[in-house]
């Protein structure tokens, strides 16, 4: 527990210091966390709020800076996100209210509370922080760094090291490959493969939009070659398959918005072609028989996620909607009665139902069809909002690349929710995600130009509303 209280203690007087670097000592948190929570008998829970915590002390230190935090500047520049984001906000209250009348807990409510509006304070401090690419550049390097430093840690665990803080909290992940046996799913430092296998994938990912945003020196090769050198096999063996293929949609988003918005090709087609090689090697693994011990099981298990993605996005998606309504009511039972965490206080499964697996069939039956269909007005102006975003800073080459990467692992990880949502109950994640959406939605500011220059959406008197437009 001492480290727990050394870790806070330490990283709020970051933050009061300089909340800009709190954000830092926020995300080295969100790692350090899971090992120490490890060190601790029973393992509790909280220990996984240390980061959201520091978030906290880092949002409070940014108000007390001077900071605006309303939303009216988040939709200065265009307000078509206004409405929706904020009836789906009202409804969510609604929906935490309806949880604690149907199952009496606050527990379960107060997840709920948290799995929808956490990345909301993520957002709004992310919109400040970003002041220019290079700070944005700066975190994501920061986070590759702690990313390979914990993904050693997973091999560390798979040659036998019997440590405490390896391993997953609980009892475990297993998978039960064809050749026989069970086979462990690795952890390493993190406390899941669940979490391991999305902060693996999320380090190749914004190594791939360092390389859109910035030279390709020999710094940027560099990190190419330690990251597939480590990362890329951690990733395997956490056997998390779904998030090998966020990186190829990823890869897939951001090529076709570079392509479209034809920015930056030639530094585009440079880094495809890197990838391209590593995973040519990748693939003459997979298909050789030389690989020791129990790599070749792990490898295997990797190789299968294209050809069962295809089933689970169908079975996650529409074909378990009717069964989620007809377990949980039109209007749901409540939020976080099916989010993750609610497991170990009478929620999850067995109260909402196997068929809640994915993030569309959670929000169903958390929120209702109602919610399902705020929320889904909500990301179509969303769509708007970045669509807008892209088009304007296309001619500033520092600022596109990097916001269209952006832009592309947003959008992989919103496919990867509406097949599995469990990873996105943790709430460190939710608030990174916050931030990345707050750069993005500040990124039209970077540009020497105005912003006043862009068009409100025609027929929208709401805008009139956010006609005081600032740079």
């Amino acid at each position: 527990m001492i480290f727990a209280i050394i870790l806070f203690v330490g990283g709020s007087l970051v933050a009061l210091t300089n909340w800009r670097r709190g954000i830092y000592a926020v995300v080295l948190a969100g790692f350090l966390q899971d090992p120490i929570r490890k060190l601790v008998p029973d393992e509790p829970v909280y220990l996984s709020l240390i980061a959201a915590a520091l978030f906290g002390v880092c949002f409070l230190s940014a108000v007390l800076s001077g900071e605006k935090m309303g939303f009216k500047d988040l939709h200065r520049f265009n307000p078509a996100l206004y409405l929706p984001s904020t009836l789906f906000m009202v409804w969510v209250g609604i929906a935490v209210l309806n949880a604690f009348a149907n199952t009496h807990s606050l527990v379960l409510a107060g997840i709920g509370a948290m799995a929808y509006l956490a990345p909301v304070p993520g957002l709004m401090l992310g919109y400040r922080f970003a002041r220019n690419p290079d700070e944005v550049l700066k975190l994501l390097i920061f986070y590759m760094a702690v990313a390979v430093v914990f993904g050693v840690s997973l091999y560390l665990e798979a040659v036998g090291f019997d440590w405490q803080i390896l391993g997953s909290v609980g009892e475990g992940f297993v998978f039960y490959p064809e050749s026989g046996g069970v086979t462990v799913l690795r952890s390493g430092l993190f406390r899941s493969p669940e979490l391991a296998g999305w902060h693996c994938a999320t380090a190749v990912c914004f190594l791939v939009i360092l390389g859109l945003a910035r030279p390709l020196d020999w710094k940027f090769f560099g990190m190419v070659g330690l990251i597939a050198a480590v990362i890329v096999p951690a990733l395997v063996l956490t056997g998390r398959r779904k998030f090998i293929m966020e990186i190829v949609m990823f890869l897939g988003f951001a090529f076709a918005l570079i392509t479209y918005f034809k920015s930056g090709s030639r530094r585009l087609a440079t880094v495809y072609t890197i990838a391209a090689l590593i995973s040519a090697a990748f693939f003459f693994y997979i298909t050789s028989s030389e690989l020791p011990g129990e790599w070749a099981v792990y490898v295997d298990r990797s190789s299968t996620a294209a050809a069962d993605s295809k089933e689970r996005f169908l079975l996650m998606t529409g074909g378990m909607l009717f069964y989620v309504i007809q377990q949980n009511g039109f209007f749901g039972l409540g939020a976080g009665t099916g989010s993750q965490g609610a497991q170990h206080f009478g929620g999850g499964a067995v109260l909402v139902g196997a068929s809640a697996e994915g993030g569309l069939g959670k929000v169903l039956a958390e929120l209702g069809v109602p919610g399902l269909i705020l929320l889904a007005w909500t990301l179509i102006a969303a769509g708007r909002y970045i669509y807008a975003v892209a088009r304007h800073i296309k001619p500033d080459q520092s600022v596109a690349p990097l916001a269209y990467g952006i832009i592309a692992f947003l959008a992989a990880n919103i496919v990867v929710f509406t097949t599995a949502h469990q990873i996105f109950g943790d709430v460190n994640i939710l608030l990174i995600l916050g931030l990345l959406l707050g750069f993005l939605m500040r990124s039209p500011y970077f540009l020497q130009q105005s912003v006043e220059r862009v068009p409100l959406p025609k027929k929208r008197r709401l805008g009139r509303r956010f006609d005081d437009r600032v740079t």
